[in-house]
This record gives structure tokens, sequence and C-alpha cells, in this order.
């Protein structure tokens, strides 16, 4: 390997090693923190098991402390290597409690890690499909949950992001998977701190859209998100549609007495209806419907609610 690959080499495996520290902590503790710990990715234990789930990690302390002592170390390297996959084999044991339990362990800890410190690069890889987050409804003793999933071949794809994109969301393809690229696209900017959610137009029946943009309490500026069709006439793909929008919210709470209240929420939304028209072969400017140069929508909800008790 030439230097700079070892450079890179060494960076990722200090990285990797940061991602098993939650798991070492909670060696130190209690049987329950384990569990909750397992709960995250969608097991629940008895107490059998967990007993079982300590004795076959019990060995990872004694190894995570050796490969501290030797992290600053790039001399090292190949040493720092083995001791990963040490780690890592003792975690695969897992898979003999419960099938795959190892393989689903070791990708939360790693995607949780990148969550958290390395925010900017899992947006990345969020989008380009190597990472991917679905949200597990509750299941017997199991809460909702998020399940974290890394697809390792899709790593092997990487020189060629307009053939992960396809693969991925059916980018240039006749089908295009908007609403997994629109729901990717908000929790790839909700890792970068920016605000985003979806907004249906009229009701749920009608197509959403998603706003990504500043948050300014009751008044949001930024760019709205919808999905466009294929145009079969022109040989134009299915895409995305970016224009700009502005969003401010009006609620007002009236007393009505005897612990009830009448609640008024009004919705004003402002575009020009003019944007960015994004299709696999090109990029161009201008409308996709007959909404261009009306500047607003106008929406009122009334309700009567019983008030909370203090």
């Amino acid at each position: 390997m030439s230097v700079n690959q070892d450079n890179v080499s060494y960076i990722v495996i200090k990285e990797l090693i940061k991602a098993f520290q939650p798991l070492i902590k909670l060696q130190k503790f209690s049987p329950n923190d384990l569990r909750g710990l397992f709960i995250d990715i969608g097991y629940d234990f008895d107490p059998v098991k967990i007993n079982t789930v300590n004795e076959t990690l019990k060995s990872l302390p004694a190894i995570f402390s050796d490969l501290q002592k030797i992290s600053n170390n790039p001399e090292r390297l190949l040493d720092l290597v083995n001791g990963i996959r040490s780690m890592m084999d003792v975690i695969k044991n897992l898979n003999s409690v419960d099938m795959q339990l190892g393989q689903k362990l070791l990708e939360y800890l790693i995607v949780t890690y990148i969550e958290e410190y390395r925010g900017e690069i899992c947006a990345i890889l969020l989008l380009l499909g190597i990472i991917e987050k679905n949200r597990m409804p509750e299941h017997g003793t199991i809460p909702e949950f998020t399940l974290r999933k890394i697809h390792w071949d899709r790593i092997l794809k990487l020189s060629n992001p307009n053939q992960l994109l396809r693969s991925v969301y059916g980018w240039g393809t006749p089908v295009l998977n908007s609403n997994l690229l629109l729901d990717v696209l908000r929790n790839a900017s909700n890792l970068l701190d920016i605000p985003s959610f979806f907004k249906y137009a009229s009701d749920e029946n009608s197509d959403k859209y998603l706003f990504i943009g500043f948050d300014f309490d009751s008044f949001k500026i930024g760019a709205k998100l919808v999905s466009i069709p294929a145009v079969p006439a022109d040989n134009s793909s299915a895409g995305l549609f970016i224009s700009p929008i502005g969003i401010t919210n009006i609620n007002k709470s009236i007393d009505l007495g005897d612990d009830w209240k009448f609640d008024i929420n009004i919705v004003i939304s402002a575009e020009i209806g003019f944007g960015l028209i994004i299709r696999p072969n090109g990029i161009s400017y201008g409308s996709i419907d007959d909404t261009a140069g009306k500047i607003g929508n106008f929406e009122v909800g009334l309700t009567f609610n019983k008030k909370k008790p203090k």
C-alpha cells in the first residue's frame, strides 16, 4: 500500500475503534443496561439470554484496552487491523444466541457513532443508500425503534454514483422511488441540523412535499421538494422539482370557560411556482404545472378542544 492509503486506513480504523465504546461501557453495568441496548436493535432477551450475551462479549474490554494503547501509533496499523478483526469476531459469536444478532449489533454501533460524531458523512452515506434507517413499529414487548443497516455491497459501487442512485432509488429508470428519496433527504437534512418536514398540498390524500429550510418560530423559509413524473413524449425521466417557499403559522386559542377552548390555526404559504427541474439527463429552470405566478395558499383550521389539566 502507498503512504496515502496507509494514512486513510489508519484514520478509518481509529474511528471504528471509537464506535465500540458504548458496548464496552455497558459491560461494566447491569444486565438491564445491556437489555436496553438490544431492545434498540429489536430484541428483548430474557435474563438467561442476557447472561449468555454477557459471557460472549466478556473478552471485548481487554481487546479494546489493548487497541487504545496503540491507537495513536500509525506504525502499529497491522496490529490495529488485527485487533478490530478480533472484536468483530467476538461480536459475530452472538449469532449463536440469535441469527444475525452480531451483524445487527455491529451495524447499530457503527451507524449510531457516525450519526452522533460525523453527521455530514452520515448524511452522504444515507443519500447514497449505503446506510439505511427504517422506523419499525411496536411489536410485543419491543417498543418502536429505528433499525439501522449498512449495505456493505454498495460501498464497492461508490466509484459509480449514478449506478448506485439507479439501484437504490430507480434514478434514471421509468419508476423512481420518490417516497424513499424524499424520506432519505429529510433524514439527511435533520442530521445536518437543517429543519425539514413533510407537508401535504391540501389533505392527506393529496401529494406530499418535503420542506427543507430555516425555521424562525412562526415563519419558515426554504425549498419545497416534490417528485415529478417521467415525460415519455420528450424522453424525460422522473425527477425532482425544487422551488422557494415561505410558510407562516398563526395560532390563537380562545378560552370558552368550563374547561373548553376554541383553537384557530392559520397557515399561509407563498411561492412563485418556478424552480429547478432536476432529472437524470440534466437540470433546467421552469414550472411543472399551472401554479406558476400564483403566490400563495391559505389554510384555516378551527377546532374545539378540552383544556389540559394543570
